[in-house]
């Protein structure tokens, strides 16, 4: 089984670039967000892959508004039919991608789109929140045996339940990304306790694809223990381009990286060792057992003649106990510390 880890080894979280449209249909503009999303430190770079004819019904306008009669209106294909790219622009951006040492893939949106961007060498696929009930297109891009990321917006769990299946009976590797679906999301209704969840359900990695453009939900989505973080990503946001307001430009998305990239530094790994710098401090901070007035030699060791106080530089304070009623072979003079040098072996 193709694995997603496969594609970006030893990361703990994978940080995609969505350009979605925001190329405007433009080749030169897609490969100037591409090197942008690379200098801003994205593991990949996202396109959708629309077919407009395919996606929408020429009474779209109509059926939309519950208009009757129906009326045959393009308008919004033609709008889409502006961001549409050749297989030919798109073999020349997966060979961009790959010289520029950064994966890209795309969200298909028909059955001819998922075959197209197979002849790409597509290593892994997006199914969008609103494909989350279409189950022949889920079912197609099974079939192609790689990773795929399924975002979960506006979707129940019953929904996602079947979509799940689906994959899971062709053994896809999947990535689930928890999703609101506005453009853009106000980050009060973010809802990330439900990655809690997802994870519970599903056992499955989790990620965010987030739409509320504020890194206060991607940190709070980090500690949730999230294995990839989807941004909407334009190159400038003096570029007119469909989802700029719900986009990280190239400085915002390096920003993200970089923090994240630091929390987990700041996250660590859990290990309960001591730093060699903590174990200096706990020298000096930790206490040690010591003579409470001068004590000669052969004295049995009493409460009243030991104490405990910094620094640990002597029998940790936690061998209390197990001192008194021991004897000394060397005279200890007040406030030195209490060596096992000091403690008749015979006694001890």
């Amino acid at each position: 089984m193709k694995r997603i880890s496969d594609i970006f080894p030893d990361k703990r979280v994978i940080f995609v670039a969505e350009i979605g449209i925001n190329h405007n249909g433009n080749i030169s503009t897609a490969k100037t967000m591409i090197d942008a999303a690379k200098m801003a430190g994205a593991d990949a770079v996202k396109i959708q892959s629309i077919v407009p004819e395919e996606l929408y019904s020429r009474y779209s306008f109509s059926l939309s508004r519950n208009e009757s009669p129906l009326i045959e209106d393009l308008s919004t294909i033609d709008f889409f039919e502006k961001f549409r790219l050749s297989e030919e622009e798109h073999h020349q951006l997966f060979a961009y991608a790959h010289t520029k040492e950064i994966e890209l893939f795309s969200t298909a949106f028909d059955i001819g789109t998922v075959d197209m961007l197979e002849r790409m060498g597509a290593r892994l696929y997006k199914i969008a929140s609103s494909d989350v009930t279409n189950h022949h297109l889920i079912e197609h891009i099974a079939s192609k045996g790689m990773p795929v990321i399924l975002s979960t917006g506006m979707s129940s769990f019953s929904q996602i339940d079947q979509a799940v299946n689906i994959l899971s009976e062709k053994q896809i590797d999947i990535t689930l990304l928890h999703c609101v679906s506005l453009y853009p999301a106000p980050p009060e209704s973010m809802n990330l306790r439900k990655i809690d969840r997802l994870k519970e359900r599903y056992s499955l990695p989790v990620g965010i694809s987030d739409h509320s453009v504020d890194e206060l939900v991607l940190t709070g989505a980090f500690f949730k223990g999230i294995s990839m973080i989807e941004c909407h990503f334009t190159d400038s946001y003096s570029r007119e381009c469909p989802d700029r307001d719900v986009s990280y430009d190239t400085e915002k998305f390096r920003s993200m990286v970089d923090n994240i990239v630091r929390l987990q530094k700041i996250d660590g790994t859990g290990s309960d060792s001591i730093t060699p710098e903590e174990s200096v401090i706990a020298d000096l901070s930790r206490r040690s057992l010591f003579a409470a007035s001068d004590i000669p030699a052969g004295t049995v060791l009493t409460e009243d003649l030991v104490c405990c106080k910094r620094p640990g530089r002597g029998i940790s304070a936690d061998n209390y106990n197990e001192i008194l009623g021991k004897k000394l072979k060397h005279p200890v003079l007040s406030d030195m510390p209490l060596l096992y040098e000091d403690i008749d072996s015979e006694n001890y």
